[in-house]
C-alpha cells in the first residue's frame, strides 16, 4: 500500500472494520467513543468530507495514516509510517475463499478435514492480532478454523 492509496481509505470504514459504534451523528461530523483508550462520553470526531479525525482526549489526529499510527501504539504495536501502512493494507484487504481441491490422477490422497469451527486457538488469535494486525472481530466475519490431518503421517 502506497501513501496515496491509504490517504482515500474513508476513516468511517476502519472504524467500522475496527468494531467502533457510531455514538453520534452531525451534519459535518461522526463521533465515536475513542478507539485509544477506554472513555464513557465521545471524544472522538471524523469530518468525513475532509477524510480527517481528531481526538479530544489525546490531542491527535489526521488521516488514515496518522490514526492507524495512533491506533497501533495505543495497542503497544511498532507504529512507523511502514507499519501503519501495512496495517491499513491488511484492514482494507478484498476477502477471498480458498478452496481445496485434490489433485486428479495422483497418488498423493488429498487432507482430511477433521473439523471447523469459529477461530478459537489462542496462538492463531495472537498471530491475527498482533503480527497480522487484524481484529478478532474482523477476522471471524471472514475466516474460520480449520483441523486436518494428513493422510499419509495421520499428523
Amino acid at each position: 500500500m502506497n501513501i496515496e492509496r491509504a490517504k482515500t481509505i474513508p476513516l468511517t470504514e476502519i472504524m467500522q472494520r475496527i468494531g467502533a459504534v457510531t455514538v453520534k451523528e452531525m451534519s459535518k461530523d461522526i463521533w465515536y467513543k475513542s478507539p485509544f483508550r477506554e472513555e464513557k462520553t465521545a471524544s472522538f470526531h471524523i469530518k468525513p468530507k475532509e477524510n480527517l479525525c481528531w481526538d479530544f482526549g489525546e490531542g491527535k489526529g489526521g488521516g488514515p495514516i496518522e490514526f492507524a499510527m495512533i491506533y497501533l501504539a495505543s495497542k503497544g504495536e511498532d507504529s512507523t509510517v511502514v507499519d501503519a501502512l501495512r496495517w491499513l493494507r491488511n484492514m482494507t484487504a478484498i476477502p477471498f475463499t480458498f478452496h481445496i481441491k485434490p489433485i486428479a490422477r495422483s497418488k498423493t490422497k488429498p487432507w482430511i478435514l477433521l473439523k471447523s469451527k469459529p477461530i478459537e486457538h489462542l496462538a492463531l488469535i495472537r498471530y491475527l492480532e498482533q503480527k497480522r494486525g487484524i481484529p478478532l472481530k474482523l477476522a471471524k466475519q471472514y475466516l474460520v478454523e480449520v483441523h486436518v490431518r494428513h493422510p499419509n503421517s495421520g499428523r
